[in-house]
């Protein structure tokens, strides 16, 4: 069977041994994403190496069997968008019917790859406070990734634009221009090829499940960019319903005052509000109704409402200077109002008489 090549999908590999060391082969082996419950059944080859290719972010159980060893359950191995995980798993002597459960290591050495890279994962994104809800400020806690000067208005973030309502990415990586980042959804481009700074489609946060950013070094099946990649993933629905209603509030009441605004206060009323639902495909007596089925959906919608102000400050050539007279001018002589010369070369004085 040959999987399509997504180059968000990840893979969990890895060889299955004994006690000795020795290749267990023809071993069944039961990858189980673990919030849907979908299941990929593979078989250990001669030398017990199995892969399961193409498989979405997420949390995953590993299950091994084999006829004169004990059943081996690996649990909890958290799978991040494009990668690859390896787990070998040693298999021991004993009746099938008894079982060992391995919870999975919480932090690992990255050895499967030489990329260098560094997760969001969906944790992160539900509980760290961004200003303007732009999920590019959560790239910022990737070393070697800076927020470059863009454009755009200042509220909801600075550089970051306004919260992503213009789509324009500011983030740096290792130094390079941002628009040498390649930037995909679940696998698909998203990026504006006329400037190659927009996305086509800005994510909010709660459809998230984490993201990825692969630094350098990375494999040559992401292609496109010179610099980085950008790999998020979003969510799906599970097997039990979730859903959640919000309303991110900002207004100048709780607001000190501009620092160049003479004690005014810029006006601002934001409101950045909506909803998430997903969980299984039912329809009550006639499809799905003991939620076993692999037929899932996830909605959310997000509104934006923004009302604000700026201060501007500028100078202006004062009253008396408009009205013509320039007595009080610093350019000008001991003279009053007329200019100085320099009466030997009978030229204005440098520095003395340049409005």
């Amino acid at each position: 069977m040959v999987w399509a090549q997504v180059a968000s999908t990840g893979a969990i590999f890895g060889t299955i041994v004994d006690n000795s060391g020795a290749a267990v082969a023809a071993a069944s082996i039961t990858v189980v994403n673990q919030a849907t419950q979908v299941k990929r059944n593979l078989t250990s080859n001669d030398t017990g190496f199995y892969s399961a290719e193409s498989l979405l972010a997420g949390s995953y159980e590993v299950t091994v069997q084999k006829p004169g060893f004990k059943e081996t359950v690996l649990r909890d191995l958290t799978l991040a968008p494009g990668q690859r995980l390896q787990s070998n798993i040693t298999l021991e002597v004993g009746a099938v019917e008894t079982k060992v459960d391995v919870e999975a290591e919480a932090v690992r050495v990255e050895t499967e790859s030489g990329e260098s890279a560094g997760v969001i994962g969906g944790t992160q994104v539900e509980n760290l406070l961004l200003n303007g809800r732009n999920f590019l400020g959560l790239g910022l806690l990737v070393p070697g990734v800076t927020s470059a000067t863009i454009t755009g208005h200042a509220v909801g973030g600075g550089s970051l634009n306004s919260g992503g309502l213009t789509g324009e990415t500011p983030l740096s990586i290792n130094g390079l221009g941002r628009e040498y980042t390649n930037y995909t959804v679940d696998g698909a481009y998203n990026m504006n090829t006329g400037n190659d700074i927009n996305l086509n489609i800005t994510p909010t946060l709660d459809t998230i499940a984490e993201f990825r950013i692969l630094k350098d070094n990375y494999s040559s099946k992401y292609g496109v960019a010179g610099s980085a990649q950008v790999l998020v993933e979003s969510k799906s629905g599970s097997r039990t319903f979730h859903g959640s209603l919000y309303d991110f509030l900002r207004n100048d009441k709780v607001d000190a005052s501009n620092f160049f605004s003479a004690g005014n206060k810029t006006p601002l009323r934001q409101n950045n509000f909506g909803f998430a639902l997903g969980g299984p495909v039912t329809i009550p007596h006639i499809y799905n109704r003991n939620r076993d089925k692999n037929t899932f959906f996830f909605v959310n919608e997000e509104w934006r409402v923004i009302h604000s102000g700026s201060t501007v400050r500028g100078a202006m050539i004062p009253e008396a200077m408009r009205n013509g007279d320039f007595s009080g001018s610093t350019t000008f002589g001991a003279k009053g109002n007329q200019l100085v010369f320099d009466d030997a070369a009978n030229n204005f004085l440098a520095g003395k008489n340049c409005l």
